[in-house]
This record gives C-alpha cells, sequence and structure tokens, in this order.
C-alpha cells in the first residue's frame, strides 16, 4: 500500500542508549535528524543507533533493524576546524511488512419457527439441513428440498401456513469468526434479508435482537429497519475501537460487542 508521511517514527540514540531525538518519516520514506554538533575535546569516534519505534497498527509487522552510525571527529589539519565524518551505514533501510486480515467465512443460518425464541442459545436448528450437502446452493434451487424428517417440531420451514398466522422468522448473526482482539479487523457486521412483502407483513417494530450465548436482549446494538421487503440490521456506532493506523481506521471492539 502507499507510505504515508509521518506514518512510522525512528529514534536516534548514542552508545549508551540515550534518546537524542524522535523523529517521523515523509511521504518519499526518508527520515531526517538534526544535525549533531561536536566541539574542541569530542575529537574521536562516536557510534550511534536508528531504530523505529513500534507502532500500534495491528496490520504492520515493524522491522527490529537497528541502523548502526559511525561518526568519527578530527582536525582538519589546520588546528581550527573539527570535521565528523560519516562511516559506511551497512544497512538503513527499514522494512515493515503488511498483512491484510484474511477475510472471515461468516455462515449465516435462517429459521422458519412456530414458536417464539426457540433455539436461542443452543444449536438444535442446525441439523435441520443436515441431509443436504449444499444448503444454500440446494435451497435457492428449490426452496422445498428441505426434508422435514430430522426437522425440529418448531421448524414449519417448507410447511403451509394459513393466512393470518404468525409464524417467527429467525436469522443468525454469526460472530465465531471473532477472537479476543478481533484479529481480521472486522469493521462492522449487519444482516440482510429480503422477504416477499406481498405474502407477508413483517412489523419492525417486534424485530428483536438477542446474543446466541446468553439469550439476553441485545436489539439496543442495532439500528433495524423495514423498508420495500428488506430487512437490514447493522450494528450501531459505539462498538467500535481505532487499529491505530495512520487513518485512523475503526475496527470492533470485541471487549463491546462479540
Amino acid at each position: 500500500r502507499e507510505l504515508k508521511a509521518n506514518e512510522f517514527s525512528f529514534v536516534l540514540k548514542d552508545s549508551t542508549g540515550n534518546t537524542l531525538e524522535t523523529v517521523s518519516n515523509d511521504a518519499a520514506g526518508n527520515v531526517k535528524f538534526s544535525k549533531l554538533e561536536f566541539k574542541k575535546g569530542q575529537e574521536g569516534v562516536h557510534n550511534y543507533t536508528v531504530e523505529e519505534v513500534k507502532g500500534t497498527d495491528a496490520t504492520v509487522t515493524y522491522d527490529t533493524m537497528k541502523a548502526n552510525v559511525t561518526v568519527t571527529v578530527k582536525h582538519d589539519g589546520t588546528a581550527k576546524v573539527l570535521v565528523a565524518t560519516v562511516g559506511e551505514i551497512a544497512d538503513k533501510e527499514f522494512n515493515n511488512r503488511v498483512t491484510p486480515p484474511e477475510e472471515p467465512k461468516f455462515q449465516p443460518e435462517k429459521y422458519v419457527l412456530n414458536t417464539a425464541k426457540f433455539s436461542i442459545t443452543d444449536n438444535k436448528l442446525l441439523d435441520d439441513d443436515a441431509e443436504l450437502t449444499d444448503k444454500y446452493g440446494e435451497t435457492n434451487t428449490d426452496p422445498y428440498v428441505d426434508g422435514t424428517s430430522n426437522n425440529e417440531a418448531e421448524n414449519i420451514n417448507t410447511k403451509s401456513v394459513k393466512r393470518g398466522e404468525k409464524i417467527y422468522y429467525q436469522v443468525w448473526l454469526d460472530t465465531t469468526k471473532f477472537d479476543a482482539a478481533n484479529k481480521d479487523n472486522v469493521q462492522t457486521v449487519g444482516i440482510t434479508d429480503d422477504f416477499d412483502e406481498t405474502k407477508v407483513d413483517v412489523d419492525g417494530s417486534a424485530i428483536k435482537a438477542y446474543d446466541g450465548k446468553t439469550g439476553a436482549d441485545v436489539t439496543d446494538k442495532f439500528d433495524i429497519t423495514v423498508n420495500n421487503g428488506v430487512i437490514t440490521a447493522t450494528l450501531k456506532d459505539g462498538f467500535t475501537k481505532s487499529l491505530g493506523d495512520a487513518d485512523n481506521t475503526q475496527v470492533i471492539d470485541t471487549t463491546k460487542f462479540a
């Protein structure tokens, strides 16, 4: 990716490890420290190191190399002027590695039920489609391919319902791909579901979100809308943290949402 000015910091230290100056890179990747000044009585060889300050961007592996700099100070032969000469630097290029996170493969689920809040905190419904090799592809081709012999009694998928009968539609948001540190840097999560509004009336105010582990009502964490036959639920603001990069990229804070 393109390097940004002031994205990385570098420190100049003397031979005893004392920090003399910390500077940032320019847009071209160059680093410039202030001039070192030497006085009479400081003739000799002076050793310094330049190293990178480890940043907070989780996608960057920072270079731990230390560039060794030798400065030789001596008279110019007139006994009036000191000359400082910088020796050859073996390695003066810092190479950071940026590793974009892999896109996690989320596993959404949806069920049509005759009972509210059924199987919210367990996985009883997951094996209802066990007879299908590719349940997404197969049910998209034929919605009735799902056999009912192994379904939970509350699962009425493919069954007939009467006009005016109330049904409960569950859509599962998969957060199992999150780890404690959100290593994939997921920025937001949400669900979109398209239904036939000519056949079904959906009461948007009755849509609820529940924690799949505790069963707690977490509806207040989502913005939920119903428009033109499409239900959308997206995570609200306030559940993110900064990635620590130059753009202050926000990713989900799993201490607030998981």
